[in-house]
């Protein structure tokens, strides 16, 4: 009885060419772009998910606006953390990332600059690891 369905499946694919491959590529393409999504949807819900206690880190962003601008920044000021520590007893810990330059002047009112960027990466490690 299968062999029968599939000679007859067979005999129309042959019959009518342009409607079966209309048919077998629209499926084709749309199983395609449905798994595309799905893979997507995954990787963007696993972002930041190697921390054991992913769900427990937060980002601090700042919105506001200036006249007429509204404006939103995914960084915030310098202050933020320790005010969030010293007054919600929600937060346990924070740790701000970015670039931490401090300028040095020399005896001969030479300035340059020196990078911190090792302090940095020890405080990123040491606030993950805390966890």
């Amino acid at each position: 009885m299968w062999l029968s369905y599939l000679k007859v499946a067979f005999r129309s694919l042959i019959k009518q060419r342009l409607y079966a491959f209309i048919n077998i590529a629209g499926l084709a393409i749309g199983v395609t772009t449905c798994i595309l999504i799905l893979m997507y949807v995954r990787y963007e819900k696993s972002y930041d998910t190697a921390n054991p206690q992913a769900s427990q880190i937060q980002r601090l962003g700042l919105a506001g606006k200036l006249g007429d601008n509204a404006f939103r920044m995914t960084n915030s000021t310098a202050p933020a953390g320790q005010a969030m520590l010293e007054e919600y007893p929600e937060v346990i810990n924070y740790v701000r990332i970015g670039i931490l330059v401090s300028p040095f002047c020399g005896m001969r009112i030479r300035c340059f600059q020196k990078n911190n960027g090792g302090k940095l990466i020890l405080l990123f490690l040491k606030f993950l690891i805390s966890r």
